[in-house]
């Protein structure tokens, strides 16, 4: 299956395959913020989201699915240093820069595929750019797998951050999963 995805902010075929699970996961998990998740929804066609069948890898054994992912893919630690670099002001965290950096590539990558008009790609940039830290807050996205069953792609190893799983779903739509802003508990 050939699927049309964001990859190094270029629009390129690719034959990533789709993932399978045995047993499948009732969800897959994937962390964001606010900005990504403002712009996904006012001015992007889809959501393309890296995703995991598991929440926090370092929770379950380590015979079980999710096990040892990476840092970088794993939606618990993503959350944890997000919220880190919003809570404390960290204007110069380096995940909040890349993906500032990506989005704005995403947005003028969408206009010159036609996928979105010059106002909203000029917009994209100039929301970006008067972002603050407070406002990268962390978000988390349930997705019911049911929705998604069939568009999960599993992640080739050349593309991925260790030996583990990983999975992205390319075209994920606003009514196929329910964000969540967890607050604290004192």
């Amino acid at each position: 299956m050939s699927d049309l995805i964001i990859e190094t902010t270029k629009f390129v075929e690719t034959p990533w395959p789709v993932a399978t699970f045995t047993p499948p996961p009732l969800l897959m998990w994937s962390a964001t913020n606010r900005v990504v998740h403002a712009i996904c929804t006012h001015f992007f066609p889809h959501y393309y989201v890296w995703c995991s069948p598991v929440f926090e890898g370092e929770a379950v054994s380590r015979y079980e699915r999710g096990y040892g992912q990476p840092p970088s893919s794993d939606p618990a630690t993503i959350y944890r240093s997000l919220f880190a670099a919003a809570s404390k002001g960290d204007e110069h965290n380096e995940d909040v820069k890349r993906q500032r950096a990506k989005l704005e590539k995403v947005a003028l990558d969408l206009l010159a595929a036609e996928k979105i008009e010059a106002t909203k790609a000029r917009e994209v940039v100039e929301y970006l750019k008067g972002a603050h830290i407070s406002e990268w807050k962390p978000m988390i996205y349930a997705i019911p797998y049911g929705a998604v069953h069939g568009r999960v792609l599993e992640v080739p190893r050349a593309h991925r951050a260790s030996g583990r799983p990983e999975y992205v779903i390319p075209d994920l739509n606003a009514n196929e999963f329910q964000p969540i802003e967890p607050m604290l508990c004192s």
